[in-house]
């Protein structure tokens, strides 16, 4: 027995019809009531023992749902729907039999004996038909035009379905990728906080690493000085050191936040300053770079007693910035001169050079940050772009300003730091160390496993007048507190190698000593966890390493008042 086969569409609709089927992920899913409804619904309305939702696959017919039918799919060259999805509109065989296309069909001529069929086209959202809402009968009978409109009706609310599955099977994928997404970015912040967490604890490691060694080189610094204070030269080379370890010491301190800096959350202690003494420090910095340019720098100092009311280090941060661009914008042999005046409330501090100059639209363009000029970057010296961008922000920072203008390319530049004047009256530290010692004294007792900062340190409270023990570690420490009569201070190392200074500072108030001394920390780790970290283990105060030793004899003058 043979029958007439349907012609296959052309290939590349083909293609397309197939891609738009399996778009709508509906193949091979299991049944599903919105499906039976409309078929239930078509059995009952057209009084039809069969009917069926079918999708017509590459080489077979699958039933979505289906009605009267026990098999779940068929031979694609069997399935009446392939001829259905080819036509316009309703797809209409009276009587099989009859029908040279289908009169030998095995499923007419064999179960379930398929004598009537009308089916509609059902269509993807792009319109390629990928199946029908069919409706099956064994024995012939026509369709009436109302019955068409009505099983076209029934196809639409089939086609719907289909789209629906196709939006719920999309929202699904979207929501899992949405999922895997969010657990992705989770990763990702869960890592970048972690690589966070191990950038602060390197940095606040680092930066307790090196606060270490300045603490004995600034205080070795002031015994130098007080050893021989009638030595000009002498004077000269500890204000050196303890500019310079100032310096370093609030570089150690950015890096505990490289942030603020970029962000305008540098901190500044604003003090009266010497305008020379920037100046020289300024100077100093890139002395080496001026030399290695063969440039010459031409200077104007300020009138005696010219002074700004700023932070030292920022101040000369800035103003070194300007001379570096100087030197990197200014052909080797060039001229750079740097003065000071007084300009109302403020002291202007100018840096001019004859170097490649700027163009009229790139005075301002060049404070942004990263902004360089491409003519430099052949030059000898590198750099991220940052530097005249920080010097205004810290020149903002402190009142101030700085502006540029050049008369154009080639023709050199020139730099205007303004910064406030300070009020008459010396500095905090001058202050401080213009002191007299104070005739009361202090019993002390100093902790420390750094064998310098202990011995320099207690030379220098020596000479203060005060008595002065020393432990080098928390055992030691205990035994020293615990002895009669006891300390009224102890500066106390956190990191000791045999117990943390927290754990010493908790005991030496479980003792109960009357009068209990006074703890003062003085540690490397100087965080905000930190300080809270030592209040909350009985500090009085928290000194972070290097300390000035002005700063302490305050303190401690402070303490032996009372007394």
């Amino acid at each position: 027995m043979s029958f007439h086969c349907s012609p296959r569409t052309d290939g590349r609709i083909e293609l397309q019809r197939m891609a738009s089927l399996h778009a709508l992920h509906v193949l091979d899913t299991p049944p599903e009531e919105r499906f039976d409804t409309l078929t239930r619904l078509a059995t009952r309305q057209f009084e039809v023992p069969m009917s069926a939702v079918t999708l017509i696959d590459h080489d077979r017919q699958w039933f979505k749902s289906r009605q009267g039918i026990e098999v779940s799919e068929t031979p694609r060259d069997v399935a009446f729907c392939d001829h259905a999805i080819r036509a316009d509109g309703i797809f209409v065989v009276e009587d099989a039999c009859l029908d040279a296309r289908f009169a030998g069909n095995p499923l007419v001529v064999g179960s379930p004996g398929i004598r009537f069929y009308a089916g509609c086209p059902l269509r993807a959202p792009d319109g390629h038909r990928v199946g029908a809402l069919a409706l099956i009968d064994t024995r012939p009978r026509t369709l009436s035009e109302r019955e068409k409109g009505l099983l076209a009706d029934l196809g639409r609310l089939a086609e719907l379905e289909l789209r629906s599955g196709q939006i719920e099977h999309e929202r699904n994928a979207a929501e899992q990728q949405l999922r895997l997404n969010k657990h992705h970015l989770e990763q990702q912040e869960a890592a970048l906080l972690e690589a966070v967490r191990r950038k602060d604890e390197f940095l606040a490691t680092l930066a307790h690493e090196l606060r270490n060694p300045l603490a004995p080189i600034r205080t070795a610094a002031e015994l130098i000085k007080r050893r021989h204070p009638g030595d000009p030269l002498v004077q000269q080379a500890q204000a050196i050191i303890e500019r310079q370890s100032d310096h370093l010491a609030r570089l150690v301190d950015d890096l505990l936040d490289i942030a603020r800096i970029t962000h305008g959350q540098v901190l500044l202690e604003p003090r009266p300053e010497s305008v020379a003494s920037i100046i020289a420090d300024a100077v100093d910095a890139v002395r080496p770079a001026l030399e290695a340019a063969s440039h010459t720098l031409a200077t104007r100092l300020p009138l005696d007693g010219l002074r700004v009311q700023v932070d030292a280090v920022r101040a000369t941060q800035a103003l070194t910035n300007l001379l570096n661009n100087a030197v990197k914008y200014t052909p080797d042999g060039g001229r750079i001169e740097l003065c000071a005046e007084a300009d109302g409330a403020f002291v202007r501090l100018t840096v001019r050079d004859n170097g490649v100059g700027i163009a009229a639209d790139d005075t301002e363009r060049i404070f942004g940050l990263f902004s360089q000029d491409k003519r430099s970057l052949h030059r000898r010296q590198g750099g991220l772009g940052i530097g005249l961008g920080l010097a205004r922000q810290l020149a903002q920072m402190h009142g101030g300003s700085l502006v540029c203008s050049s008369p154009g390319l080639d023709q050199g530049s020139t730099f205007v730091l303004s910064l406030p004047q300070a009020p008459e009256g010396g500095s905090a530290a001058e202050a401080a160390a213009e002191a007299p010692t104070p005739a009361a004294t202090l019993s002390v007792l100093l902790v420390d496993d750094n064998t310098d900062a202990l011995g320099t340190l207690q030379t220098l409270l020596l000479m203060d007048g005060h008595t002065v023990a020393v432990a080098a570690d928390g055992r030691q420490a205990l035994a020293r507190v615990n002895t009669s009569p006891g300390p009224d201070v102890v500066l106390l190392d956190l990191g000791l190698p045999d117990m943390d200074g927290c754990d010493v500072a908790r005991q030496i108030h479980a003792m109960g000593r009357t009068p209990r001394p006074v703890l003062i920390a003085v540690t490397g780790w100087g965080q905000a966890e930190d300080r809270r970290r030592t209040a909350e283990a009985g500090f009085q105060h928290h000194l972070t390493k290097p300390v000035r030793p002005w700063e302490l004899q305050r303190l401690l003058r402070q303490l032996a008042a009372p007394a």
